[in-house]
């Protein structure tokens, strides 16, 4: 579980990953702004939400993957999810994403309310979807040209979600 005193390591990661990949949401720049209070604060909210799980990768007091979790309160949607998981690029195909990933899905599973999670990914994406399919999940739908990429091209997203339990009533 990460701490506050986590939060420049964190921030750091963030700024790496965002620099090498084109995949994640939050550009370069966006993360250069934010603040180690920014990351203070979010690590904060996951850690007092008890529908949220956030799960970080460490080599020694170096971040090097960050995973979360955080359930939907809309009682209509209360049994579902999302989750985002990213990983320092220094330390990519070690495994250690399908490592965070799975131990997050164990921590969820254990969430008696939480029937299913969800996760976009950007179709070109490959290796992130080779992951989450390993782990279970299924595409279940696509928006075409969801993504401007600094390149000026357009990319699908792609939504995945995994089923944990029976669709029965909670």
């Amino acid at each position: 579980m990460a701490n506050k005193a986590d939060a420049p390591s964190i921030l750091e990661t963030l700024i790496k990953i965002a620099e090498t990949s084109p995949y994640i949401l939050v550009t370069p720049e966006k993360a250069r702004k934010m603040s180690i209070e920014d990351e203070e604060k979010w690590i904060e909210n996951n850690n007092s939400s008890p529908g949220s799980i956030l799960i970080i990768a460490c080599i020694g007091s170096q971040v090097v993957g960050i995973t979360n979790f955080a359930s939907f309160t809309n009682p209509k949607n209360k049994h579902r999810g999302s989750l985002g998981t990213s990983v320092h690029p220094n330390f990519h195909r070690l495994g250690l994403g399908f490592q965070m990933m799975s131990l997050l899905l164990h921590n969820i599973r254990r969430m008696e309310t939480i029937r299913s999670v969800e996760l976009d990914v950007m179709a070109p994406n490959s290796n992130a979807i080779k992951l989450y399919k390993k782990l279970g999940f299924e595409e279940v739908g696509r928006k075409p040209n969801a993504f401007l990429m600094t390149d000026g091209s357009y990319v699908d997203e792609i939504a995945m979600q995994l089923w944990l339990h029976p669709k029965t009533q909670l």
